[in-house]
């Protein structure tokens, strides 16, 4: 499987298996988890929703299950990550 990144525009690096998306990224769009820097979930999830809007949509499902994304917050990040929006929608 193949690890997707997103790292800030100035970022140079590379590694084999990992495939390196370049973007801006706000403060607030970060996180860290065991000690490792992180996006935040709907900053994700819109970042997977630009390749793979299913598989977005199964993620913001789950998220949202789990609580680990408020649906109190779906308009707002609708607005600040419009890739979301396919998410939301089904395809059939």
């Amino acid at each position: 499987a193949t690890i997707h990144v997103t790292v800030p525009r100035a970022f140079r690096g590379r590694r084999n298996g990992v495939t390196v998306h370049r973007g801006d990224i706000e403060a607030d769009e970060t996180a860290h988890r065991d000690g490792v820097p992180v996006t935040a979930p709907l900053r994700t999830i819109a970042d997977v929703a630009r390749r793979d809007p299913a598989g977005a949509r199964i993620a913001l499902t789950e998220a949202l299950e789990q609580g680990i994304v408020l649906g109190s917050k779906l308009s707002e990040a609708a607005q600040r990550y419009p890739d979301l929006r396919s998410a939301f929608t089904q395809d059939r």
